[in-house]
């Protein structure tokens, strides 16, 4: 699901959030420098998925609390869906190695997070698209190729657990300089029965 030679050629810089108005979906706009590669990622999810990602093959989270000394930093994850178990309980001896791109963010204040997830919850759906970073002027998000989605997961870190897909994202280097703690990102994850909550739509 993730092209690494692809990604590595588009280069993520973070995400911008976008508010359509009421009744609306929002979007989450994943920034990227080169807008060819940007806008291949896409078509080739498009081409596996379709318009609307009705299985959410394509997982995308969001993790909070990531610092305690930057209350406002959070994380977010792309990678694949891991299929949901039947097992009542994970085998811990088994393990799923997914590909995945990880994104810090480091806003001064959670106002855009928090109005996309307002419009999020009212609409039960959003966009998720390319948007290329310009030398000069705003970003351009590439709408044409957005995909329609339902599910995104919205974790604190203290509450992502062992056998949540999220772990890739709760503990990396970066938050040992932040918080002065020592420790590593995992490169594997094991299965869990769920890793995402679907939005309340009222």
């Amino acid at each position: 699901m993730i092209d690494t030679a692809l990604w590595n050629e588009a280069r993520w810089r973070g995400v911008a959030f976008f508010d359509f108005g009421p009744g609306r979906p929002p979007a989450i706009g994943l920034m990227f420098d080169n807008g060819g590669a940007a806008r291949a990622i896409f078509e080739r999810w498009r081409g596996r998925f379709g318009q609307r990602d009705s299985n959410d093959s394509i997982f995308v989270g969001i993790v909070r609390g990531i610092s305690k000394s930057n209350p406002t930093h959070y994380r977010v994850l792309i990678t694949s869906a891991l299929p949901n178990s039947d097992e009542s309980e994970p085998d811990s001896r088994r393990l799923t190695t997914v590909a995945s791109r990880i994104q810090t963010m480091e806003p001064e204040t959670s106002e855009n997070l928090e109005r996309f997830l307002s419009a999020y919850r009212r609409t039960g759906a959003y966009w998720l698209a390319p948007v290329v970073l310009q030398p000069v002027g705003k970003p351009d998000l590439l709408a044409d190729v957005a995909i329609f989605k339902r599910t995104v997961s919205i974790k604190a870190a203290d509450e992502v657990g062992r056998h949540d897909i999220e772990i890739m994202a709760v503990h990396t280097v970066h938050d040992e300089e932040a918080d002065g703690t020592q420790g590593s990102r995992p490169s594997c994850v094991r299965p869990a029965r769920s890793v995402a909550a679907q939005a309340h739509v009222t």
